[in-house]
């Protein structure tokens, strides 16, 4: 396989740095899967807190979860979009 070089942009700690890294024409993807955590804290004294509070711990997860993606996917979309931009070697994706 030919190899050739190509100008890659890193996200390190926020910023941007340009390396060459070599890499070969035909990739192929591995994928790893990662998390990140939120914490949601209530207002136990709320009546919709308390109703949401009554569910159990699966349900509860479900529907934040649920709800984070649909209020911050398309915020994020743009940035995730920037920072594949000419990515080589690694793509980020939101996992469903």
């Amino acid at each position: 396989m030919a190899r050739h070089t190509e100008a890659v942009l890193l996200i390190v700690s926020g910023l941007r740095y340009n390396c060459d890294i070599p890499t070969n024409e035909r990739q192929q993807m591995t994928k790893v899967e990662h998390s990140l955590k939120f914490v949601t804290e209530f207002d136990e004294t709320h009546p919709v807190a308390q109703r949401f509070l009554m569910l159990d711990k699966p349900a509860q997860i479900a529907m934040l979860e649920s709800m984070l993606k649909d209020l911050i996917i398309p915020k994020i979309k743009p940035t995730i979009d920037e920072i594949n931009a000419g990515g080589t070697y690694a793509i980020l994706k939101v996992a469903e």
